[in-house]
């Protein structure tokens, strides 16, 4: 692990010890819920959905802007961790040739195992529901593994694109798996209303950076929200687990990936990475984008997704087709 890394990771530690037990636990009790998040919110033309698997009762929920073309096919869209459905609000724009999906990942099911194929079990029984011909799938941030996945098992699904914002390939390396591992042995021994100040303590200083980035278009702190302490522990123990480049190399749809030059998470080198195992992708970057760029700078990132969709539907790209310097 980093010098640096590893400096942060002791101050959080330190830090966690001295948490007052009483407050946080009534802040764990008062998280705002899945259906609660939406009420007086303005959803830009878009319209909040559940889907319920008949056998199980298990509920899914998701965002859904209709296409102005009849029968239109899918673009189905993942978000990250600190963000949700609305991340993708304002790309409302590509509604005129697409009926639009955003998913909202479940954030506590007895489901959720600590593994990634859990969140692939639940997406994939949701796009079987769904049964709608799905055209491109997309994914921020945590959600590029998730896009990344369909593209390239769902073959039965015949996906013409993939878009992929503000992501990276996780855990290649072993390095990475190792400061992944740790991360989450250590959240395996805090209780809920640490890991709730540990989340608020993170969330804080990300808003922070978008504060202080040049981007100021839109709030993102407006859609921040703090979730179950469930899909935390879920995230970091999937993690660590999975290697995102096994399946990155079997992607065979035009590929796009945007990252933002002023992206304090994902940096564009780490982004790049992607072309290791898609070497035909498209890799583009956004001036002064941050790693909220999708939600701030919706309708650029719209204008992107239609362009490389509508040229690649008629010609592939060539390997190692960039736009970046």
């Amino acid at each position: 692990m980093s010098l640096l890394f590893r400096i942060v990771f002791f101050l959080l530690q330190a830090g966690a010890v001295f948490v007052p037990e009483e407050e946080y636990n009534e802040k764990v009790r008062s998280i705002q819920t899945l259906d609660e998040k939406n009420e007086g919110f303005d959803l830009n033309g878009w319209e909040y959905h559940h889907l319920i698997e008949p056998a199980s009762g298990f509920v899914h929920r998701y965002y859904r802007h209709q296409s102005k073309e009849p029968d239109a096919p899918v673009m189905l869209f993942f978000h990250g961790m600190n963000l949700d459905g609305r991340t993708f609000l304002y790309l409302d724009e590509l509604a005129e040739k697409w009926e639009l999906i955003a998913y909202d990942l479940p954030e506590t099911t007895l489901r959720y195992t600590g593994h990634y194929d859990d969140f692939m079990d639940i997406t994939n029984e949701f796009i079987d529901l769904l049964d709608r011909e799905i055209c491109m799938v997309c994914g921020v941030s945590f959600g590029g593994g998730i896009a990344v996945r369909l593209a390239a098992s769902r073959k039965d699904l015949d996906i013409k694109h993939l878009i992929l914002i503000s992501t990276m390939p996780s855990s290649v390396t072993e390095k990475e798996r190792n400061r992944n591992h740790s991360v989450a042995a250590w959240l395996r021994t805090i209780p809920d209303y640490k890991l709730y100040w540990l989340m608020e303590t993170l969330t804080g200083l990300a808003k922070r950076n978008f504060e202080d980035s040049k981007e100021k278009r839109r709030d993102v702190a407006e859609v921040m929200r703090m979730k179950h302490m469930d899909f935390y522990r879920q995230i970091s123990e999937s993690i660590w687990r999975y290697s995102g480049g096994a399946y990155a190399r079997q992607v065979k749809c035009p590929t796009l990936i945007l990252v933002g030059t002023d992206d304090q998470v994902v940096k564009p080198d780490a982004a790049r990475e992607y072309l290791r195992f898609i070497p035909h992708a498209r890799f583009e970057t956004i001036e002064d984008g941050t790693h909220a760029m999708t939600y701030q700078r919706g309708e650029e990132i719209a204008e992107r997704i239609f362009g490389f969709c509508t040229e690649t539907h008629e010609k592939p790209l060539h390997p190692a087709h960039s736009k970046a310097p």
